[in-house]
């Protein structure tokens, strides 16, 4: 590591600080949060293309997806180019037509549109993976093609907040309450490794939460075609859109049936333990496909598991933590954030709270497969997410200090400093 690294992290956790220390204690002082916005901003600007996101943006440059070692030179028909040389993918590589059904429908339509319209290469300067410095090298980069996918994440999760927040403060945005949201969505878990790293999934799970919103409202046609049409992007995603809209449904059941009107910390509904079973038929039935064989049929998405369960191990490095690790940090920052928060007796709020806790309740029983585990762990950033904005924007001092852990915890997660740095952070010595 040097200090370009260290600039990253730097900033990355200091905003996160600001942002958590003027929502404790300088609550009327607003600059702090833009201090917070403008260091976050300046992190997705100059942070490296870590990851899958080095594989999207030569996508988005070529329309053809890099599985073959890419190669540069210093001449391209003997025409002296960069000291950085001539970017060229492997000619395998470079079969059929360029954004043609390399990725879901929706994903090759939006990168065909990014590449026809948008500027192409570096926006600004980007710290090098390898090198840590400023001087491009390697792959072309498609700043403004990963900037407009950002914006696109922004402006859809803003629709769906916007109703919630109708909802939990019986009154629409206002000014600060925008400046608020804009910094915890940039500072989250899920929006820096959806927007930064798996741009299909989170695309996919744009849809995903505006369905939720949606269904929260009692909107159940709407929420059905959104979940549908989260396919167009990620081909897992209406799976992961059921499992959420399944659980939103109980929690709209809950409240009709039982009441929402007041939340213990670790009582559990009879709900909840209805989704720890049902999510532990489910991983036992993935392990039975497993033991069967059945993936080994052609049957569309049954053949993916078998990428997730055989080859799973192929996937793990030393810098990324285990699923069970991960359930284990999973279960402190929910065991002292439910703690911390106490009895909650605002409806609206414990709608999103219940349904926090149920995404985490399913998760668990997945923790014995660690590809499967990652992939549904993208539910749990998103709840996490909108309860956390809930919390800070909230007017209880103990929902503030909740809301305020957790964002601190996003500035500190694993997950984060690898997407913010890469994986060569952990090797540096």
């Amino acid at each position: 590591m040097n200090e370009l690294s260290f600039l990253l992290i730097g900033l990355w956790l200091g905003a996160h600080i600001l942002i958590a220390a003027q929502r404790l204690f300088f609550s009327r002082i607003g600059l702090l949060l833009l201090f917070g916005l403008f260091m976050l901003m300046g992190v997705y600007l100059i942070k490296p293309l870590t990851y899958d996101l080095q594989k999207y943006s030569i996508y988005f440059s070529t329309g053809y997806i890099p599985t073959h070692a890419w190669h540069t030179t210093l001449e391209w028909k003997n025409i002296p180019v960069t000291p950085e040389g001539y970017f060229s993918l492997d000619d395998r590589d470079m079969t059929g037509e360029p954004f043609d059904s390399a990725f879901e429908p929706g994903f090759d339509w939006l990168s065909k549109l990014t590449h026809g319209i948008l500027p192409s290469g570096s926006l600004l300067k980007r710290v090098d993976q390898q090198h840590r410095d400023f001087v491009s090298r390697g792959p072309p980069r498609a700043d403004a093609a990963i900037l407009f996918i950002g914006v696109l994440g922004l402006a859809l999760v803003s629709v769906a907040m916007a109703t919630m927040h109708r909802q939990v403060f019986q009154r629409s945005f206002k000014q600060h309450d925008v400046l608020l949201f804009v910094c915890v969505l940039l500072g989250s878990v899920y929006f820096l490794l959806g927007s930064q790293n798996a741009l299909r999934q989170f695309l996919g799970s744009l849809f995903v939460l505006n369905a939720v919103a949606a269904l929260l409202n009692r909107r159940y046609l709407i929420a059905i075609v959104l979940c549908l049409g989260a396919g167009l992007f990620h081909r897992w995603a209406p799976i992961l859109g059921a499992i959420a809209l399944g659980l939103s449904f109980l929690v709209n059941f809950q409240r009709d049936s039982m009441g929402l009107r007041q939340i213990q910390p670790f009582s559990f509904s009879r709900l909840e333990v209805c989704v720890l079973l049902i999510a532990v038929g489910f991983a036992l039935a993935v392990k039975l496909v497993a033991v069967t064989g059945l993936f080994n049929m052609d049957v569309p998405l049954l053949d993916d598991l078998k990428s997730y369960l055989i080859k799973g191990a192929q996937h793990d490095a030393a810098e990324r933590l285990g699923a069970l690790k991960k359930i284990l940090i999973l279960i402190g920052l929910v065991a002292i954030t439910e703690f911390v928060m106490g009895q909650t007796q605002n409806e609206e709020f414990n709608r999103l709270r219940a349904l926090r806790r149920k995404i985490f309740i399913f998760l668990v029983p997945f923790g014995f497969y660690s590809e499967i585990f990652s992939r549904l762990l993208v539910l749990f950033w998103l709840a996490d997410f909108m309860m956390t904005y809930f919390c800070l924007r909230s007017e209880s001092i103990r929902l503030r200090v909740a809301g305020s852990f957790i964002f601190l915890a996003y500035g500190l997660a694993p997950n984060a400093i690898n997407i913010l740095l890469g994986p060569d952070w952990f090797y540096a010595r």
